[in-house]
């Protein structure tokens, strides 16, 4: 399965790496994962400017070095797809549609997310949109 996951899953995943974003990003850790972690370069770079906010840092307790060598764990973790625009109107908050359109560029099953942007679509090309915690009930039932 292809999986996209939007910014607030990896802040979540710093923030508490045994909570439910922890455990998501540990579904891609496993050699035998069934989950492939989809990415583009305006993906991570809508990660790295978030977790390079000030306001951020200090939540997660990490330093630009350590932001950095994140950044780089989680470039390693995935599969870049390239970055394609789509309209602007596909999802009521405009920079949500980088998910989007890299879900689509992809394939992907699933964007999984807190946003309600992105949640309300419920599906985008059918591409279903849930929350990390229904990820998670979803991959339990997997195996």
């Amino acid at each position: 399965m292809r999986i996209v996951l939007d910014a607030n899953v990896y802040i979540g995943a710093e923030l508490s790496p045994l909570g439910v974003c922890g455990k998501v990003i540990k579904m891609f850790t496993h050699l035998e994962s069934p989950f492939e972690l989809i990415l583009s370069e305006k993906i991570l770079a809508e990660i790295s400017d978030v977790f390079l906010r000030p306001r951020i840092m200090k939540l997660i307790k990490k330093n630009e070095a350590e932001i950095k060598a994140a950044m780089e764990y989680y470039a390693n973790l995935g599969t870049f797809v390239p970055d394609i625009a789509i309209s602007s109107t596909e999802c009521r908050d405009p920079k949500d549609t980088i998910y989007l359109a890299a879900a689509d560029v992809a394939k992907a099953n699933l964007i999984v997310s807190f946003d309600r942007d992105l949640l309300d679509l419920i599906e985008y090309k059918n591409i279903k949109i849930i929350k990390p915690d229904e990820f998670i009930f979803a991959a339990k039932q997997m195996f």
